[in-house]
């Protein structure tokens, strides 16, 4: 939603999609007050947030412990109230870039290309043609450093323009590559307070998880191992089995693992820190994503200076007949001065 043009047509930093992301589930679930609710829930109470994008993923969350880096640190001000957030983003950890990372490293282990290239994160009998740059070029892949995805992934001088990957399903190594994007990374010794509280997964994570449970529900709770369960079934399905008008999208096995091991490396490793977890799609109107949070925070719908002022319905029922009334007086006292003028 582009609010003022040039204005609002920018680049977002990625703390701030971080803040958008936190403004946008708590907006949205009424965490800050509803026309129903008289105040803001307490800052202990507002949820975090999870994102992920195609490009990138984001956590935020209000913390009273010491933020270690000042580039997580950010004072988010809603409605006069000041909060103290962990906001952090992390480039080409979306789930479109970790997915041509995942086949680029693949690719870059084949000995030959005759073949199709085993995946183990897709399910038996699938098979995919790729172009070749259309994974290499991405800069997520071939212009990376340590400090974002750790070392690029080099491509084979020997590669054809377009190659060929066949699923090979194996949990244990699915796992194991998916790992391997996430080696020599700031994931592995983030910099990080302790979670704390309540947290909504959206976006992405939410349409993946949504994808398997299927429905039309924008609140969903999962235990981690009901939705390995639920994961690893699908994955070990026969392609050729499945009719063809009935085929789900061929990545869904890769995705539903990626998001596991995001959370994974976010800090949610055991069933009580995925309990803290619901999957949240939005409030029915309106995608939870940075974006909406975005558009909210340009918008007038979120003040970050002025209190918000409830009126209930007695408030505004005394007030119309304040102004009724009033208007009633000023007619009279029209009238009364007419007849005095003629007389």
């Amino acid at each position: 939603m582009v609010m003022d043009v040039p204005e609002d047509v920018k680049v977002v930093p990625g703390i701030e999609q971080g803040y958008d992301a936190w403004l946008a589930v708590n907006y949205l679930e009424g965490k800050f007050g509803t026309p129903t609710t008289e105040t803001a829930k307490p800052a202990e109470d507002l949820l975090g947030a999870l994102n992920m994008g195609g490009a990138s993923s984001q956590i935020a969350f209000y913390t009273t412990a010491a933020i270690q880096s000042a580039d997580d640190k950010y004072d988010g001000v809603v409605f006069g109230k000041e909060y103290n957030l962990y906001c952090h983003t992390n480039l080409c950890y979306g789930i479109g870039t970790l997915r041509d990372r995942y086949l680029a490293l693949l690719a870059s282990r084949a000995r030959i290309f005759t073949d199709p290239i085993a995946s183990p994160c897709h399910p038996k009998y699938f098979s995919i043609t790729v172009q070749t740059n259309s994974i290499f070029q991405s800069p997520c892949v071939s212009q990376t450093d340590n400090g974002i995805t750790g070392p690029p992934i080099i491509k084979p001088w020997s590669i054809p323009d377009s190659i060929t990957f066949g699923g090979s399903y194996s949990m244990r190594m699915c796992l194991s590559v998916i790992d391997e994007l996430f080696e020599g990374t700031p994931f592995e010794q983030p910099q990080r307070p302790p979670l704390s509280g309540d947290f909504a997964a959206i976006h992405k994570i939410w349409e993946t998880v949504n994808a398997f449970v299927g429905g039309t529900a924008l609140r969903i709770k999962m235990s981690l191992s009901r939705y390995t369960d639920i994961v690893d079934n699908f994955c070990r399905q026969d392609w050729r089995a499945i009719p063809g008008e009935q085929k789900p999208p061929g990545d869904r096995c890769l995705h539903g693992w990626l998001v596991r091991e995001m959370l994974k490396y976010y800090g949610f490793k055991s069933e009580a820190e995925w309990a803290n977890i619901t999957f949240f799609g939005g409030d029915g109107r309106n995608m939870a994503s940075w974006s909406t949070g975005y558009a909210l925070n340009s918008s007038s719908k979120i003040p970050s200076t002025s209190p918000k002022i409830k009126m209930d319905a007695t408030g505004y029922s005394i007030g119309i007949i304040f102004l009724i009334n009033a208007l009633l007086i000023a007619i009279l006292v029209l009238i009364l001065n007419c007849r005095y003028r003629k007389q």
